[in-house]
């Protein structure tokens, strides 16, 4: 089948969901998510990175109590997988990143170091696990991937027990905050990255699950991981021997201070990372204790990140876009309508506008905020809004751009028109429309 007759299959693996991209060219790794609540395919940058490696996505349950078990589900779904799709022999032998969230992160990083995933001995196979990534929770052993396997914990600020830089790991005897926790792991050798999200609660940040900031940062991380690690070829007989990162001779080294209280944006008043340095592994000579980066293209991406709570764009070639955007009201996020990212260098796609549709998504009395997240991070914006009422200027956040709204009387729909919304990286601004509307009268 030529590349012109791509086409990209959704359905069940021993009846767990897969997606893959493209079946008319090899898969070539398989991604296991074990984070609450988010389907293969309807993550966006979970797209992005099986689009780039035509990787199968997989939501497959890994239980922090039962590794033997829970990489024998991996071994047992890939095997379907190859049976659902005949001509994919080689989805049976593929090599694995694992990501996972909160319990799921525990879950993730001790089924990666089952001796039916990773020999004890790194020179030895099986070595399928070619990264771990750790959402909003970082365990101490035997919650951990094997010692040569690159490590990423996504921490939250300290109001997050699990996650918090400044807070206990979790029963762990003397206590040890994540912070040192992390960096002692660095020191053993181990190859793990710590990276702090600005936010202030477990699973998200303060405007909520969809800022699109962890996870962007989780692929870039990992595909610098794959360029090194991963084969062009598939193999279709048993999977490679995943390296050993202990000894890659391109890592650099991290560190930085955590501050507190320092009511600095995008953290508020709450943790965050300041006087940070990298450097090769090989030159690094600050006093501090260090974290790992895989390589010099990720040390600059973790450090302007670190210093600045915002990601910068993916490519030259793009204007600035909206990602989705979505209304939140009190406690309850609302679902959205998803815009895909673009994969390639070339000018994306024209992209529909963001829009959103509820049940009766907003009350006489009650404040609602317009989310809109986009591709980069932004400076600042204007808007304006008919059938409703703002409530204020728009607050930005990293690359989410909220609305404050107000609502004094029902309406069947609402338009919020936004101007200049200006990224930081100096490209041009955007004007964008934004229609929310009913998906039935209110009661």
């Amino acid at each position: 089948m030529s590349s012109a007759q791509a086409a990209s299959w959704d359905g069940l693996f021993a009846g767990r969901p897969a997606f893959v991209t493209d079946t008319s060219q090899p898969v070539r790794l398989a991604i296991v998510n074990n984070m609450t609540g988010v389907l293969p395919n309807s993550e966006i940058n979970l797209r992005t990175l099986a689009r780039r490696y035509n990787a199968v996505l997989l939501n497959i349950f890994l239980d922090w109590t039962d590794p033997a078990s829970s990489a024998q589900r991996i071994l047992d779904t890939l095997k379907a997988g190859s049976q659902a799709l005949p001509d994919h022999p080689e989805i049976q032998h593929l090599n694995v990143v694992l990501i996972g969230f909160s319990a799921g992160a525990a879950g993730a990083a001790i089924t990666a170091s089952s001796p039916l995933l990773s020999n004890p001995d790194p020179t030895k196979a099986p070595q399928r696990v070619l990264a771990v990534a750790a959402f909003d929770e970082l365990d101490q052993s035997p919650y951990l991937p094997p010692p040569w396997t690159p490590f990423l914990f996504l921490a939250d600020t300290q109001s997050d027990v699990y996650g918090g830089l400044t807070r206990p790991v979790e029963d762990m005897t003397p206590v040890t905050n994540h912070d040192v926790f992390a960096r002692q792991l660095a020191a053993q050798g181990r190859p793990i990255t710590v990276m702090l999200q600005p936010g202030e609660w477990h699973g998200g940040s303060r405007y909520g699950w969809n800022h699109e900031i962890s996870s962007r940062f989780f692929i870039f991380w990992t595909q610098e991981i794959l360029k090194a690690a991963l084969p062009a070829t598939p193999p279709t007989t048993a999977p490679f021997l995943a390296p050993d990162w202990r000894t890659y001779a391109g890592a650099y080294r991290g560190t930085y201070d955590v501050a507190l209280n320092t009511n600095t944006q995008p953290w508020g008043d709450d943790e965050r990372m300041t006087n940070v340095v990298i450097a090769p592994k090989a030159s690094y000579n600050d006093p501090r204790p260090y974290i790992w980066l895989p390589n010099q293209t990720v040390a600059n991406f973790w450090k302007t990140y670190a210093q600045t709570g915002a990601l910068p764009r993916e490519a030259a070639a793009y204007s600035l876009f909206a990602l989705y955007a979505f209304v939140r009201q009190g406690a309850d996020a609302a679902s959205q309508t998803a815009v895909d990212s673009p994969t390639t260098t070339a000018a994306p796609p024209t992209l529909p506008t963001p829009s959103y549709t509820s049940s009766c998504g907003f009350s006489s009395t009650g404040d609602a905020n317009l989310i809109v997240n986009f591709d980069r991070a932004i400076a600042s914006a204007d808007a304006a809004v008919s059938g409703g009422i703002l409530a204020g200027a728009p607050k930005v956040w990293a690359n989410v751009l909220m609305v404050p709204l107000k609502r004094t009387v029902y309406s069947q729909q609402l338009t919020v028109q936004l101007t200049n919304i200006t990224p930081i990286d100096g490209t041009a601004p955007l004007d964008l429309n934004v229609a929310a509307k009913y998906a039935s009268p209110c009661p």
